[in-house]
Formats: C-alpha cells, sequence, structure tokens
C-alpha cells in the first residue's frame, strides 16, 4: 500500500479550488476595509451573545496549541494511517508558524478591541491589543484539521472527513469573533494560512516523507497522549474552561492506558501436536 496521501486531480476540481482561494482572497481584502470590518463584527456579536460566554471561551481555546494537539492527537486513533497525519503535520508546522508570526510582524494591525469604542465590543477572556491579522488561533485549527483530513482515504469516508474537519475549525474561527479578539478578515486568513500550511505538508510527505523516522505508532501514539494529558492537567487556564481541559486530558490519559495496557498484555502460547 503507498505511503502517499491522495490529493484531487480532477481540472474541474483544480478550478473550482482556484476560484475559491481568489474569493477567499478578495473577501480578506474586502473585510479589511473599517466601517465594514467594524460592522460585520458586531452583526456576529448580535447573535453570538445568545449562546453562553463560557461556550465560546471553551470552543476558542481548541485552537490553543496545547488544545488542539491534543484533540488531533485523539483523532488520529480514527483514521487508519496515522503515520501519513504525523508526516503531513511534521512537514507544514514550520511553513504555518513562519506564515503566521512573519504576518503578524509585517502588518501590525490592531485588535477590535484597541479601535472599537468601549461597551460597544463584547470581549470574553482577556483584552488583547495588537497582533490582530492572520488568527493564529484559526491557523492552528484549520492546519492541523486539514492535515488529519488528508490522511484519510479517497471517496466518501474522505469527504465526510473533510466536512467534520472544516466544521470544527470554522467554528473555532467563528470563536474568535464571538470572544472580541479577531476581525472576519483574520478569521479568514487564518484559514488560508492553515490550509496553505497543510498542503505544503503534503507537498513535503509526498516526496520526503521518507527522510522522518519511521516510528511505530502503536509504541509512540500513546506516550505522547500521555504527556498531553499531563500537560493539559498542569497547564493553567481560566475557571471557566478548567472542566474541559481536564476532561480532554483524561481521555487522553485513557486511550494511552488502554493501549499500553493492551501492548503488555501476554498473549497465548500457541503449541503444535
Amino acid at each position: 500500500m503507498s505511503s502517499r496521501p491522495s490529493w484531487p486531480t480532477s481540472r474541474h476540481r483544480t478550478l473550482w479550488v482556484g476560484l475559491t482561494w481568489l474569493a477567499l482572497i478578495m473577501a480578506i481584502a474586502w473585510l479589511r476595509q473599517p466601517p465594514l470590518a467594524q460592522a460585520s463584527l458586531l452583526a456576529t456579536q448580535t447573535w453570538t451573545r445568545l449562546v453562553p460566554d463560557t461556550w465560546w471561551h471553551a470552543l476558542t481555546w481548541l485552537g490553543d496549541a496545547h488544545w488542539a494537539l491534543a484533540l488531533w492527537w485523539l483523532s488520529l486513533a480514527w483514521i487508519g494511517q496515522p503515520r501519513q497525519a504525523l508526516g503531513i503535520a511534521a512537514w507544514g508546522a514550520l511553513p504555518t508558524i513562519t506564515m503566521v508570526h512573519v504576518t503578524k510582524a509585517w502588518v501590525t494591525s490592531p485588535r477590535p478591541a484597541a479601535v472599537m469604542p468601549e461597551g460597544l465590543l463584547h470581549v470574553i477572556g482577556p483584552v488583547l491589543k495588537m497582533g490582530s491579522f492572520p488568527s493564529g488561533h484559526t491557523a492552528t485549527a484549520f492546519y492541523l484539521a486539514a492535515a488529519w483530513a488528508l490522511s484519510v482515504g479517497p471517496g466518501r469516508r474522505q469527504r465526510w472527513a473533510w466536512g467534520l474537519a472544516v466544521g470544527v475549525a470554522a467554528a473555532v474561527g467563528l470563536s474568535r469573533v464571538a470572544v472580541g479578539a479577531h476581525w472576519w478578515a483574520d478569521v479568514l486568513a487564518g484559514a488560508v494560512v492553515g490550509i496553505w500550511g497543510a498542503a505544503l505538508g503534503w507537498l513535503g510527505q509526498r516526496h520526503w516523507g521518507h527522510a522522518w523516522p519511521r516510528l511505530s505508532w502503536q509504541r509512540t501514539g500513546p506516550v505522547v497522549a500521555l504527556a498531553l494529558a499531563v500537560s493539559l492537567w498542569w497547564r493553567p487556564v481560566p475557571a471557566d474552561v478548567v472542566f474541559v481541559s481536564h476532561a480532554l486530558g483524561a481521555l487522553l490519559a485513557g486511550w494511552g492506558a488502554w493501549k499500553m495496557s493492551h501492548r503488555l498484555r501476554p498473549h497465548p502460547t500457541v503449541y503444535a501436536d
């Protein structure tokens, strides 16, 4: 079986992908206009405020590196080829991080709390002022989501994986607007950066995947899961999301312990007559 992940090659699909990227770039430029940026943010918050703040606060933490990696690691247990996902994520990590931080330093865009009148913006969590463009949480969510979806085999299962992955990542992006940390242009730019990073990771895995050590998922998967669980238990988080953080750590620890116990369980010896 080939270790190379699948990628759409149809001309028709390639055309639609190109048009989608063009539309996203145009939407980002359009939404960066100050009047439209503020209007779209306030319009979004008029209905996101109908949902309790705790929900948005917990959802936006899924874009945090610790939480995102923990959820992503659990998702690897659901696909048949986790080594591909690890390869894509490894090759795409540096380009994604570089694109996010270089763009933030170059653009130096103020966040909503720095320019909007006090009392008009609904802020959940810390009040952030600078480093708005692009959204790092959204980039992380889309990067890991795309790396996971690209690892799933072609067909209906891959379409289902893409729908689930993009849905979760889009929810994280929406939460960044709901908590008042980003403009919509920042969120769309973060999604573009994350998917580009995953695409570069896919190319790296396709052409140079043999350069990475072929570690056994059965051995390394549970160990990393336990390490991530400990990091979630010990890392300080806001009080209203402590339960979610600890529950996610418990899921990782439970899966890691179960896999390790399964490997250590003695297998019956069959003697020939």
